[in-house]
């Protein structure tokens, strides 16, 4: 009971020297930051594809500014759930930056998923979280494998004709080629790509033929890899 007590006053006293107040720390369930997370920056990738949103994001250089985050987006701020879900994974066993396995997710990462899906929850068209949500589902970072939930987040993405868009028909592509088995499908989405000047989806339309002669033995080798991770 003592250490609780402790531990408590020593709470208080960090949210107080940054201006907080005892009520405030006591209504609202505020996490402190690790020092990772006050010197994150985000990858070339990352602003390629979200440029002006990344432009308009305030990254939290002191706990303060942390906390006030986490404010901003307890009100249904849906870029400040994307950014803090950044925050979270970057210091994760999620992450690609972790030397840990990422099979059995820690709790950073569960956190980071959590504001990663609110994101959504908030915006149902926020194509940042849309595509990460695909590439989770269908990469098992953080959860399990579902080839057909990653698809439904990809189709999403599809749908919104924003930065991501090629990226998703591409992976719809071999999706359907390789995991659904619908050639149709997997066609249409190159074709459309192709049709719209995605330079790899052009390469994918043209050697078509070639890969649906090598299809077969690329779809044993998925079986057997899901076999393998299910025993």
């Amino acid at each position: 009971m003592k250490k609780i007590i402790i531990m408590m006053a020593f709470v208080f006293g960090v949210f107080n020297s940054y201006g907080f107040t005892e009520s405030e720390s006591e209504v609202n369930d505020f996490r402190l930051p690790s020092y990772r997370m006050l010197n994150f920056s985000f990858s070339k990738v990352e602003i390629k594809y979200n440029k002006k949103l990344i432009s308009l994001l305030v990254l939290p250089k002191t706990p303060k500014d942390f906390v006030e985050l986490q404010i901003k987006a307890s009100k249904g701020d849906a870029a400040s759930n994307y950014l803090l879900f950044f925050l979270y994974y970057d210091d994760s066993n999620c992450s690609e930056k972790s030397t840990i396995l990422r099979k059995n997710p820690h709790e950073n990462c569960l956190i980071a998923l959590d504001y990663l899906n609110k994101s959504v929850e908030i915006n149902p068209k926020f194509e940042a979280s849309l595509y990460k949500l695909a590439y989770f589902n269908q990469q098992g970072i953080g959860m399990a494998v579902d080839v057909k939930k990653s698809a439904d987040y990809y189709q999403q993405v599809a749908i919104l004709e924003g930065s991501y868009r090629h990226i998703a028909m591409r992976e719809l592509s071999n999706m359907y080629l390789y995991d659904f088995q619908q050639t149709d499908k997997a066609k249409y989405y190159i074709n459309l790509c192709a049709k719209e000047g995605d330079e790899l989806c052009k390469f994918m339309d043209s050697s078509w033929d070639r890969t649906l002669k090598y299809s077969p033995y690329i779809i044993k080798a998925k079986e057997r890899e899901r076999q393998s991770k299910s025993e």
